[in-house]
């Protein structure tokens, strides 16, 4: 009995030891594999692949500040234009202790990690609340978050594969001139008016000195081209037919110091800027945008979701001829089975969704210095409240039906708006209520989620 006590002893102690030497091994052997993975996650940014860093070096950084470094067979970096694959291959072995006893000095095991960040095809449209609301500091906070979104998406795109369109929305959308005029849209005739235009409306826009000259100091004024688009077309993620009446001239609200007189927004500001990849270009334009009355989040969403359809690809093109898209961009909006595409949608408002109405006389001197919402029955409403908010419900399930990954971001809204936009939005993570005058913060979250890494192994 004692010597077989003996022997039972010495088998569970040997046990006992062995798993100490598994349980050291399978530390070590965690712990490298983690280093591994963030030396292949770090070595394939394509800030680091496209420039003057040495990717091989980046992830022998990585592994050697985590205590590793001789472990190391190999890295492998394949790159690419617009993409870069990384692969790190290591060993690991582990002088036993107790497992010597059964002539096992050493575990060993190999350890690999792969990782690729892509530059995908991105074209991303966001839709921006330029409500009479967002005056003040929200105005500047707004201003912000979209120069900083621009600069972390291009930066990480790392090619020239990202487009950003800029859809401000009023009461409505101002497609440019340019666009306009592809489409076919009809201008209203603009008679001759007994008095001049106040010169306090428009003066910081206009040269008195050009403007205020016969006969076109009283001629009716034509300062943006939005397009009254029909309901059943509200609905489609087509732009609008051919042969659409220009929207007229009237403003709903009084007008506040960052604003501009009309439902509409007008050309020189708050137009649309169509596929732009210049982080220059986009703050100029952005830290130009003013106001206007109206919350035509249904109007915006209609922009925003028609710029990225492919049956757009024609007005593109258009356009780029007329040097209003960048000429790498005249293939857009690409279609959506392309394997390397990704199309989002940012959806932003400060407000409840408003109705759209317009002037019952298009032509009514008052409609040039005088808000709708004091003269009741000088107005018609086009369409209401209801319509306006399942018009946005149908073209954000539409755009989310073709792979479109929607963002919603409530500024500071009632309940009612919040759960309006969340319901937009892709999924809940897709969603960001923002209570505070930190919009800046949603939209970080948002640029990083659009150019986050992928570990494919």
């Amino acid at each position: 009995m004692v010597i077989f006590t003996i022997f039972i002893l010495a088998m569970i102690l040997m046990v006992m030891g062995m798993a100490v030497d598994m349980m050291r091994f399978e530390n070590y052997r965690v712990r490298l594999q983690a280093a591994v993975d963030q030396a292949a996650l770090s070595a394939s940014a394509l800030a680091v692949c496209d420039g003057a860093d040495d990717p091989r070096a980046a992830a022998l950084d990585v592994l050697r500040s985590r205590g590793f470094g001789d472990e190391v067979i190999s890295v492998n970096v394949d790159r690419v234009p617009g993409s870069c694959a990384v692969d790190v291959h290591a060993e690991i072995s582990v002088n036993t202790i107790y497992m010597q006893m059964l002539s096992i000095d050493q575990l060993s095991t190999y350890v690999t990690a792969s990782a690729v960040e892509q530059a995908e095809r991105v074209e991303i449209s966001l839709v921006l609340d330029l409500s009479n609301s967002m005056g003040g500091p929200k105005l500047a906070e707004l201003r912000q978050a979209t120069i900083d979104f621009a600069d972390i998406v291009l930066a990480a795109s790392g090619t020239d594969g990202t487009s950003i369109n800029i859809i401000p929305y009023g009461g409505s959308v101002n497609p440019g001139r340019e666009m306009f005029n592809y489409l076919g849209g009809v201008r209203y005739h603009r008679p001759l008016m007994e008095e001049r235009i106040p010169l306090s409306l428009f003066s910081y826009r206009y040269d008195p000195a050009t403007y205020y000259t016969e006969p076109q100091a009283y001629r009716w004024p034509s300062l943006s081209h939005c397009m009254v688009i029909p309901l059943d077309e509200m609905v489609t993620a087509a732009l609008p037919s051919s042969g659409l009446p220009q929207g007229p001239f009237f403003s709903a609200f009084n007008v506040p110091a960052e604003g501009d007189f009309g439902w509409c927004p007008y050309d020189e500001t708050n137009e649309i800027l169509y596929a732009s990849q210049s982080l220059s270009e986009i703050t100029d334009y952005v830290n130009g945008l003013r106001l206007n009355g109206g919350t035509g989040t249904d109007v915006g969403m209609k922009w925003g979701y028609a710029l990225t359809h492919p049956s757009s690809q024609p007005a593109f093109a258009a356009l780029s001829a007329q040097g209003v898209v960048p000429s790498e961009f005249r293939d857009r909006p690409l279609y959506y089975s392309l394997p390397d595409v990704a199309k989002y949608i940012v959806l932003m408002t400060d407000g409840r969704i408003t109705p759209q109405f317009e002037p019952v006389a298009t032509y009514d001197p008052e409609n040039l210095v005088t808000g709708m919402l004091d003269r009741w029955d000088d107005r018609r409403t086009v369409y209401d409240s209801d319509r306006a908010s399942s018009n946005l419900d149908s073209l954000c399930t539409g755009a989310k039906s073709h792979g479109v990954v929607v963002f919603g971001v409530a500024f500071l809204t009632d309940p009612e708006t919040n759960a309006q936009i969340q319901s937009c939005a892709s999924s809940p993570s897709h969603f960001y209520s923002v209570n505070d005058n930190n919009l800046t913060t949603a939209f970080h979250g948002i640029a990083a989620q659009i150019s986050q890494l992928r570990l494919t192994n």
